[in-house]
């Protein structure tokens, strides 16, 4: 019967020291995910998942979990089908560490493939790696889901926040996400798009993510500018991190 635990974004490499991290346990109880913090003598339950060992006709799994730090967020995969996602309101974990430890002494524990994705970006470099395969709107989700289609609308919701619609390819509906869903996007530009400045200026947002722009006016408070895709576009100052100028490049059809 397994017993077998890891422990993930841990602060250092020690199994015993008391540290930020989350923890996965896996014995004949079933599954259950928990996060511990370094003050807290308890550690906090995330999930509690009601698969034991006896519902696995094979004697080999595959695990997937999905971290979104930022959004206190955690996506829980076993053989590709996804189990559920968790939040955790705990202060964000920080650490790079994973830690590993069988408490079965009996039964041996076979690790055959290990894949670090990426620890701190949620998936950033999978989605442009996909991105530019795909000819079509792409975002990523806050699960580290990449999904596409084509981005009809976005408007403004309750709370000053943001609603994006999307036409999917498979989907009967429109989908409608929230903009805290959503960690990364991606336009694309269709061929009888019309032709806009070639962008010499590079505008940094204070919520992550940059414009490209051109033919850039300060105008009471406001920056006007043109972008690449989307044309016309007005941009509240406060909005802005930085504002730089580069060289012209010539446009590879994303921005």
């Amino acid at each position: 019967m397994p017993n077998f635990v890891f422990k993930f974004c841990g602060e250092n490499g020690s199994a015993k020291t008391m540290q930020n991290c989350y923890e996965y346990t896996f014995n004949s109880a079933g599954m259950q995910i928990r996060r511990y913090q370094r003050n807290a003598k308890n550690p906090a339950p995330l999930a509690q998942i009601e698969l034991k060992p006896s519902k696995f006709e094979r004697r080999n799994i595959k695990l997937d979990f999905h971290i979104n730090r930022k959004e206190g967020l955690i996506t829980f995969y076993v053989d590709d089908k996804k189990i559920g996602t968790y939040p955790d309101q705990l202060e964000k974990s920080i650490g790079e560490y994973i830690i590993f430890s069988n408490r079965a002494r009996q039964n041996q524990i076979t690790i055959k493939n290990l894949t670090v994705k990426d620890l701190n970006n949620g998936g950033a470099l999978r989605f442009y790696e996909t991105s530019k395969k795909i000819v079509s709107d792409t975002f990523l989700d806050s699960d580290g889901n990449i999904r596409s289609g084509e981005i009809f609308k976005i408007s403004r919701a309750e709370n000053k926040k943001r609603i994006m619609l999307m036409k999917g390819k498979f989907n009967a509906s429109p989908l409608s996400v929230p903009d805290h869903r959503i960690s990364l996007l991606s336009f694309t530009q269709k061929d009888n798009s019309p032709h806009f400045p070639e962008s010499n200026f590079v505008a940094t947002l204070l919520q992550n993510g940059q414009l490209k722009l051109s033919n850039l006016e300060l105008i009471d408070g406001y920056l006007e500018a043109v972008h690449p895709i989307l044309g016309n576009c007005k941009i509240d100052i406060k909005a802005l991190l930085s504002l730089s100028k580069q060289a012209n490049q010539k446009s590879s059809g994303r921005q």
